[in-house]
C-alpha cells in the first residue's frame, strides 16, 4: 500500500489533490461510535453537473460515501442516507455510480431512486456511469 501526503505543501497526484480539495468544501454527516469514525457521506447543496441542470434546483446530490469494512452489513448506510433525506425534504436528492456497484444499487433501489441517466463508457471501456434521482415531498 502507499501513503499519500494530503498535508498543505507536500506533493500527490493531481487528480487526488482536486478531489481531496473538492471534498473540503462539501458537507459532511457521520456515523461515530465513540470517537471512532465509522462511516459518512458527503454532499452538495444545489449540484449541476451532468444530467443535472439549473432547473433541477434546489436539489442535494450525494458525493461521497466512506465505510469501514468492519462497519458494513450493520445498515450504517440507510441510517445516513434516511437522516439526510428526512433533513432535506422536500428537495430531490441526485447521486451517481458505477454500473456495477451492486450494493450501492440495491440501497438506492430501496429508498426509490430512479435511473435519470447512464452515460456509456463513461468511466473507461466497460464501466458505464449511472446517473439517479429521489424525488422527495
Amino acid at each position: 500500500m502507499t501513503l499519500l501526503p494530503l498535508a498543505a505543501g507536500e506533493s500527490c497526484p493531481e487528480g487526488v489533490r482536486q478531489y481531496y480539495n473538492q471534498l473540503q468544501t462539501q458537507k459532511v454527516m457521520a456515523a461515530v461510535e465513540g470517537d471512532r469514525l465509522l462511516a459518512f457521506v458527503s454532499y452538495i447543496e444545489n449540484y449541476t453537473g451532468g444530467p443535472v441542470t439549473q432547473a433541477d434546483t434546489p436539489n442535494i446530490y450525494l458525493s461521497t460515501l466512506v465505510m469501514r469494512p468492519e462497519a458494513r452489513g450493520k445498515g450504517l448506510t440507510k441510517k445516513l442516507y434516511a437522516q439526510l433525506f428526512d433533513a432535506c425534504k422536500p428537495y430531490p436528492v441526485f447521486t451517481r455510480t458505477w454500473h456495477t456497484n451492486a450494493a450501492h444499487i440495491r440501497i438506492l433501489d430501496f429508498f426509490g431512486f430512479e435511473i435519470l441517466a447512464v452515460l456509456k463508457d463513461h468511466r473507461g471501456p466497460g464501466i458505464d456511469t449511472v446517473y439517479f434521482k429521489l424525488t422527495q415531498e
